[in-house]
């Protein structure tokens, strides 16, 4: 018969593992680890690529009938057994090697996506200089062809509201942003092809270095501290998000940007790469498919219900993302306002190039730039701090879990995966290192995640059986799960995710 046999457990059914300090630690992790980097600079970019409102509708109904579940499953799989990813496969030890999968992926995502909190670190930095330098076609790195929005103003009456300025090198072969010299030349410095690696980038290496020693200093003791630094990394950004929702919405133009983001068309519903967009990032949108759930859930009292859990965070989660997007469009219609231009799509971008060059160059333009550009690139990093955290925190439980010898040298363990990561992570910090961010990001991350978010449901419903794992959440909350959730776990979950697999996997072969 299926029991908790991975830790021993007291009267209460609580077990001899360490637990949160408060419920609200939880949450605030919980929160913090969903609303990462990832999320904030892509809901924007998709949610105007896929129709605008119109997105919602596969957005909503594949978080419903895929990410809610199994967010469920995790968290409270975890919270059942008091355990991390790879325990968890015990229940199957022949698929184990699906736990170590989800631990090489977490792994492999650490490695590479710590620059993402270099950039506003060195983005901050230059915050603090007399005058933004990606605003100025001045500077030591800038080329001939260099024009700053200015100069593009007054050189462009001509052209159509359609033309983008940040396509302007494609389009007109003759002139290059200042904004986009700042992040390619100054930045990345990068270097022509993916196989000339060019030597590490000092920047971006020691602001890497920056992140690493940081997220050492906020979790080698523990849960109990980590647990009280995500009450600052998730509520300060929320509230620097807030005011600069209120500051950009007052912007002349902004209404205009505000407008294209959020009119629908329905006609991007009926394209299936659309609801594999929405099928990849309800994975994403809740931090499913890598073991960082199974890690936050095993913390937790025994008897918590995991039913509150699953609707607060993923609802917070979208607000945070739709305020970031109205934001980010406010700022594009702002730019077309001081360009004195009917249509803001002309400053539309992608991406990375969205948080690293299209909003530079609007907060370049704002009344106070500094101090707008400081406060952002602020709630970037610190946004994204805390799902670093918790990422290092669950490879480092997760391995001292499976290795129990190891809990004894914890803060050892702690240090050498923080050393270990930032110096495998050197790759990325090579001028060739935004060609190799791109390539993990889109050939082995992505399709890894629904792989082994597929495999996790199917472990769980067919394996160890959807009645067990319902009958156990029964006795351990004391409340009765409903049909629904018996067909998202035995049905629409596991099918679905498999059926995304299996696309995306014809897409990048």
């Amino acid at each position: 018969m299926p029991s908790n046999k991975y830790k021993p457990h007291d009267g209460e059914g609580d077990t001899v593992r360490s637990q949160w300090s408060s419920k609200m630690d939880y949450l605030f992790s919980l929160s913090g680890m969903t609303m990462g980097t990832w999320n904030i600079f892509m809901f924007p970019h998709l949610f105007f690529r896929n129709g605008g409102v119109a997105y919602l509708i596969p957005l909503f109904t594949m978080v419903v009938l895929v990410g809610i579940p199994l967010f469920m499953m995790e968290l409270s799989m975890a919270q059942f057994s008091s355990t991390t990813i790879l325990n968890f496969y015990e229940i199957c030890p022949a698929l184990r090697g699906i736990g170590f999968t989800a631990v090489l992926a977490m792994t492999i995502y650490l490695m590479t996506y710590t620059v993402l909190l270099s950039y506003p670190l060195i983005f901050l930095w230059e915050s603090f200089r007399s005058e933004l330098p990606w605003s100025l076609c001045s500077n030591a790195f800038n080329s001939l062809l260099c024009i700053t929005m200015e100069e593009y103003e007054n050189s462009t009456a001509d052209y159509s509201d359609d033309y983008n300025y940040f396509a302007l090198t494609e389009e007109k072969n003759k002139t290059i942003p200042s904004s986009e010299e700042f992040f390619h030349q100054n930045v990345l410095e990068l270097s022509p092809g993916i196989l000339e690696l060019g030597g590490l980038v000092t920047s971006v290496s020691l602001a890497n270095l920056a992140v690493f020693v940081l997220v050492f200093l906020i979790i080698f003791k523990g849960i109990k501290v980590m647990g009280k630094a995500t009450w600052f990394t998730t509520l300060f950004p929320i509230l620097i998000l807030l005011v600069l929702m209120i500051r950009t919405l007052t912007l002349p133009g902004a209404l205009i940007g505000v407008k294209g983001y959020l009119i629908p068309n329905f006609y991007y519903i009926l394209n299936h790469y659309v609801w594999l967009d929405a099928t990849v990032q309800a994975i994403f949108f809740l931090g499913t498919g890598m073991g960082s759930n199974f890690f936050l859930g095993s913390f937790n009292k025994y008897r918590n219900n995991t039913f509150l859990d699953v609707l607060v965070v993923p609802i917070v989660n979208f607000v945070v993302a739709f305020v970031f997007g109205i934001v980010f469009f406010s700022l594009m219609g702002f730019l077309a306002n001081v360009s004195g231009k009917e249509s803001w799509e002309m400053y539309r971008s992608e991406g990375f190039a969205m948080l690293y060059i299209s909003v530079p160059d609007a907060l370049a333009a704002m009344p106070s730039a500094n101090f707008w550009s400081a406060a952002f690139y602020v709630m970037i990093f610190l946004m994204g701090i805390d799902n670093w955290f918790i990422l290092v925190q669950t490879l480092v439980t997760t391995l001292c879990d499976y290795y129990p010898l190891l809990n004894t040298r914890r803060i050892t363990v702690t240090l050498v995966a923080c050393v270990a990561l930032y110096f495998a992570g050197l790759l990325i910090c090579s001028r060739a290192g935004m060609y190799w961010l791109m390539l993990l990001d889109h050939y082995i991350l992505n399709f890894t995640s629904l792989f082994i978010a597929a495999m996790e449901m199917v472990v769980l419903s067919y394996i160890y059986g959807t009645g067990w794992a319902m009958r156990d959440i029964q006795v351990m909350t004391g409340k009765t799960m409903g049909r629904f959730v018996w067909f998202t776990w035995m049905y629409s979950c596991p099918l679905l995710l498999m059926a995304a697999f299996i696309f995306y996997l014809s897409l990048t072969i």
